[in-house]
């Protein structure tokens, strides 16, 4: 075991392990008989080792203290955060409007006095100068190189000699210091890109990757324009961990077997509500409120009865207990006053000192009841590609503010990464109530609306390797470490 080749894979993100470790991704670098060294979050190693841990595979603590301290513990580590997140780069026609969201999140949140209000603006300022300047973003990124080497990730590199690093970003938050480790190792540093909006909504790279894996030639471009990587290190595989949706592995419940497990009758349409995190949609229940109310009263053209599933961010850990007990009430009542009309499926997922585990047997779950849903209800969330995939209408609750600010909820659609989607005709977005209770009724009338729109959504985002993504991003990881595949 110590002379076969290693390969370092930091996954510490929740999204990470779900994306690297619970697909095909890892079964193949698995397979291959090389030494993987899984890296993540300190507190949640006692909760992943004893699952990963076996033969050719090994995990470490991937120093998270150490990585913030660095980060976000000091005046100059913040200043240079807040201008990487306010910044973004551009080919002079392309410009990448998440960056200047933030700018306005940042400016109508901030609390601070006139000094910090001084010190904060100088970075943003430096954000945007440097988003019209390709060299100034690369003197920023060697200035970061020199003033926060990663050095405590360097015994791990003396201990392994690995032959690459696999990061889940192409450089924000703490990855780039295990990069710059990397390269003064001489191990190059392939970043796959686990989530559709990381190349737009993080903030510009502090790290230099030598290859990047993209999921389609939509994503390949936005790393290209908005974070100066080199075309010709990207390549693009496909989604990974939506392989399910394509390889024939996917085997849902009959339609009344599903329903009846969740209390639901099967002769009323089904409507789901995939919500996005509380943060981004404070009011989410105020709108499944009057959905149960219009579902008790018959307005919306078919009988029919409300699915809920809570995004993840409502089980993360907070304070002395996790997001959602703050709804239980709500939930509670919801499910007792609307007479069977409304239930809640949480994910099957396990709430960790960290973080969360995400297994695949929850992605299963929700993909088995976008399968059996009529009609999507959801925030502006990938949940529209997936829903595309099994040909499923998808109507974005777009009601309310943006993030609680003087905005309304559409101002999410500036985001760049939602450009595709809203630009295909894949999905419609209800601004009104009066709006949703129509676009409710069409959808659940005619099912087959806007479903060549659904197709090419589809055509875009997973273009290439559908059902064997995983393998092939695991293969093309393998042949950047120079590691044959065992036959």
């Amino acid at each position: 075991m110590a002379s076969a080749p290693t390969i370092f894979i930091s996954a510490w993100r929740n999204p990470s392990v779900r994306y690297l470790l619970y697909s095909d991704v890892f079964q193949v670098l698995k397979d291959s008989g090389a030494r993987l060294v899984i890296f993540l979050r300190d507190e949640d190693l006692g909760h992943f080792a004893p699952r990963l841990e076996a033969g050719n595979v090994l995990c470490r603590p991937v120093y998270m203290a150490q990585a913030l301290a660095q980060l976000k513990g000091t005046r100059l580590g913040r200043w240079l955060l807040l201008a990487n997140t306010r910044l973004s780069g551009t080919d002079g026609s392309q410009r990448n409007l998440t960056a200047e969201a933030r700018i306005y999140l940042h400016d109508y949140n901030f609390r601070g006095g006139w000094r910090a209000q001084l010190i904060d603006n100088a970075a943003i300022a430096l954000g945007r100068l440097a988003s019209q300047s390709r060299a100034l973003r690369r003197g920023l990124v060697a200035l970061q190189d020199r003033l926060f080497p990663g050095r405590f990730y360097d015994p791990y590199f003396q201990e392994f000699q690995p032959r690459l690093l696999v990061t889940s970003s192409v450089g924000y938050s703490i990855d780039p210091f295990f990069m710059r480790a990397a390269h003064r190792h001489h191990c190059p540093v392939a970043a796959i890109v686990h989530s559709w909006d990381n190349p737009t909504a993080k903030g510009f790279r502090a790290a230099r990757p030598d290859a990047v894996i993209a999921w389609n030639h939509q994503m390949a471009q936005e790393l290209a324009v908005y974070q100066d990587i080199d075309p010709g290190i990207i390549s693009v595989e496909g989604v990974a961990h939506w392989d399910y949706y394509f390889d024939g592995s996917l085997r849902p419940r009959p339609r009344p077997e599903f329903l009846a497990s969740l209390g639901l009758a099967p002769q009323r349409r089904l409507i789901f509500y995939g919500s996005s995190a509380p943060k981004n949609f404070p009011h989410t229940f105020d709108a499944l409120e009057w959905l149960a109310k219009g579902l008790a009263e018959n307005r919306f053209a078919e009988p029919a009865q409300l699915l809920v599933r809570l995004h993840p961010a409502y089980f993360v850990s907070k304070g002395q207990g996790r997001v959602l007990e703050a709804y239980q009430g709500r939930i509670e009542a919801l499910e007792r006053d609307y007479g069977g009309l409304v239930r809640f499926a949480h994910p099957s997922i396990e709430s960790l000192a960290g973080g969360l585990d995400m297994p695949k047997a929850d992605m299963l779950e929700l993909a088995e009841t976008l399968g059996h849903a009529d009609v999507l209800l959801t925030e502006y969330s990938t949940l529209m590609i997936e829903a595309a995939i099994l040909d499923r209408p998808v109507i974005n609750v777009s009601l309310f503010q943006y993030r609680d600010t003087a905005r309304p909820a559409k101002f999410f659609e500036t985001y760049t990464h939602l450009q595709p989607v809203l630009e295909s005709g894949a999905c419609r977005n209800a601004y009104s109530f009066d709006q949703l209770q129509e676009m409710l009724g069409g959808y659940l009338r005619d099912p087959a609306l806007d479903r060549a729109n659904r197709a090419r959504l589809v055509d875009k985002m997973i273009p290439v390797n559908r059902g064997r993504a995983g393998r092939a991003v695991g293969q093309r990881l393998l042949d950047l470490a120079g590691v044959a595949q065992k036959v």
